[in-house]
């Protein structure tokens, strides 16, 4: 019987259980969602919800929660999310001596538990995670790498598509070097349709938008959510949506709709179809008259 791949993902936060979630919807192998032992409830939990998750949307992988290291051991690939996310006003560099300690202890375990493990790293300061990982584990050069290029690239090639008012499948955009303020969006090699970005926008927007992308992560705790601030006081570049209310197919009215309902109806003069006031009554209580009298000939019949 073929074994199956093992993917263990440390810390189980929002990144954590988003990955978690598209790995077993891909059915990549069985999962394991780990976390310190005060969060073991949590990455549990996750797991639960992701194997019931399975049944609706018809994929199968086993998803474990655990606090544990063993449960981990054999893994084929590591994702590490683990560590202090950045807040408002923070830099990456700003969490280096909290994500330092944590880093090293992933890496002592997972030299002990997952020594053939391909290891991708998430946590930021990307790349001072990255180096250290890989010195405390003594992994070669290409069993450990950072997820950082693909997400750096996205995000410039959103925002060069909503300066044009094009759609992101229409833009071509690269950035290299590190995940932080020393990034190189490659704008010579950006296209729109084909055409060269700096013909279809501003100079001085490309270098507005080289700056948003450099700072992407920080931008969006800035935002606070989406509890964006709207007219003057909104960020540049921030899209305004106005917020509006949508019937949904199957909504349930609330009790307010109903009654004003009731009231509309009842105030309504009667229907201009030849109906009296004694007729549009038998309506409302006892049905219209040729229904009853098909009931009483269908009773007649029987």
């Amino acid at each position: 019987m073929p074994r199956r791949n093992k993917i263990a993902l440390i810390g189980a936060g929002n990144i954590g259980g988003e990955l978690a979630a598209l790995c077993a919807r891909h059915e990549l192998g069985d999962v394991v969602l780990f976390d310190i032992p005060e969060k073991e409830g949590v990455a549990k939990g996750k797991a639960l919800d992701l194997e019931q998750n399975g049944t609706i949307l018809g994929h199968d992988a086993k998803v474990t929660g655990s606090s544990n290291w063993a449960d981990c051991a054999g893994s084929d690939v590591v994702i590490i999310t683990a560590g202090v996310p950045r807040k408002p006003g923070m830099s990456r560099d700003d969490l280096l001596s909290v994500n330092l300690k944590i880093i090293r202890n992933v890496a002592e375990n997972l030299k002990k538990h997952c020594p053939d493990a391909f290891v991708i790293v998430v946590s930021n300061p990307l790349d001072v995670m990255v180096y250290e990982l890989k010195k405390v584990t003594g992994f070669p050069a290409n069993k450990v790498v950072g997820m950082a290029g693909i997400l750096d690239s996205a995000r410039f090639q959103l925002f060069l598509a909503e300066a044009a008012g094009v759609s992101v499948k229409d833009v071509r955009a690269m950035v290299l070097g590190g995940h932080g303020d020393t990034m190189v969006p490659i704008i010579g090699n950006c296209t729109i349709n084909g055409i060269p970005v700096k013909q279809l926008v501003a100079a001085d927007k490309l270098a507005a938008i080289v700056e948003r992308t450099r700072n992407g992560g920080g931008d969006r705790r800035d935002r606070d959510g989406d509890r964006l601030p709207q007219g003057p006081e909104a960020p540049d570049g921030v899209r305004r949506v106005p917020r509006r209310r949508v019937r949904v197919q199957g909504h349930v009215p609330r009790r307010s709709d109903r009654a004003r309902r009731r009231r509309r109806r009842e105030d309504r003069p009667d229907r201009a179809d030849g109906r009296g006031e004694g007729d549009a009554r038998e309506v409302r209580h006892g049905g219209s008259r040729s229904h009853r009298s098909r009931q009483e000939a269908l009773r007649t019949h029987r």
